[in-house]
């Protein structure tokens, strides 16, 4: 059984920091349960959400 080094872990957890990053960033479908694909069209050409304000990032 081989033994991880302080540098291996930490370079691990630098791999894991980045992939929680980019899942975080990612949108979520749980977020747009409630609309429907016309929805989604409308909200993508005007840039707004459902409550008619700026599309963030994560959106």
């Amino acid at each position: 059984m081989s033994r991880i080094t302080p540098e291996g872990a930490k370079a691990l957890a630098d791999q894991w920091k980045a992939q929680r990053e980019d899942r975080d960033g990612m949108p979520s479908a749980a977020y747009f349960h409630d609309a429907s694909p016309h929805d989604i069209v409308r909200m993508w050409k005007t840039g707004k959400n459902a409550n008619g304000k700026k599309l963030t990032d994560r959106e």
